[in-house]
């Protein structure tokens, strides 16, 4: 008593809960996080996208507000547009639905094995952030084995920061790299590529290679078969 302006004592843990309890409040949910929750939802839909034969529920207002190509096609009084119904051929359905995913709630999170095919997916349908995204994860496949596959994928997509990953890789394990068919099944052009990249790497300005067995530094100065065709 007499403690408070009104007469009135509070002690300190009761300040303590207050302030507690004023903090302890829950973020309202995102406009993304909301809209994820309608990611192949059938509710209000009004488009039905037809991959791999199954049919996919869609909103055309999210697809149209976030996605150009999608916007253009339901715009342009195509079929597609006043039947409601979209048959899409040039991806699988797993990707289709990561597509969906950004689209709707802009999920970025690319699982491995599905990154080259959202890159070119991405690429295709203009979906510039979920691109970066998918040639981020797919740095994670660099090895012996598939980083010609990579390469390849990040040069067709302009993807130039995988493309670079993929080059510096080659470079630091070349003779493992060059003894597999993807590498010799990769064009012209990107072997060059790669003979730019051996020379930038191994050759200081006196011309002297550094850190290259002689067998290796003799091929890329021949440019021979084993650098292609």
């Amino acid at each position: 008593r007499g403690g408070g302006p009104w007469g009135v004592s509070l002690a300190p843990s009761d300040i303590f809960l207050s302030d507690t309890q004023r903090l302890d409040v829950e973020e309202p949910p995102s406009l993304a996080a909301d809209l994820s929750a309608w990611v192949a939802n059938p509710r209000h839909a009004d488009l039905e996208v037809v991959v791999e034969g199954r049919a996919v529920p869609a909103h055309r207002v999210v697809l149209a507000a976030r996605c150009a190509h999608f916007a253009s096609m339901l715009d342009s009084g195509m079929q597609e547009a006043r039947s409601g119904v979209v048959v899409i051929d040039d991806v699988r359905h797993e990707v289709f639905l990561q597509l969906l995913r950004y689209v709707y709630g802009d999920d970025t999170a690319v699982p491995g094995h599905l990154a080259l095919e959202v890159v070119a997916a991405a690429d295709r349908y203009g979906l510039a952030g979920l691109k970066s995204a998918a040639a981020e994860s797919a740095r994670g496949l660099l090895r012996a084995e598939t980083v010609s596959e990579v390469l390849a994928a990040a040069d067709a997509h302009g993807t130039g920061a995988l493309r670079e990953a993929c080059l510096s890789f080659i470079t630091a394990h070349f003779p493992d790299v060059i003894a597999t068919e993807s590498f010799r099944a990769l064009p012209r052009g990107l072997l060059d590529l790669v003979h730019t990249a051996m020379a930038s790497r191994h050759y200081p300005r006196d011309g002297r290679a550094r850190g290259v067995r002689a067998p290796e530094a003799e091929r890329l100065d021949r440019g021979d078969e084993a650098l292609g065709p």
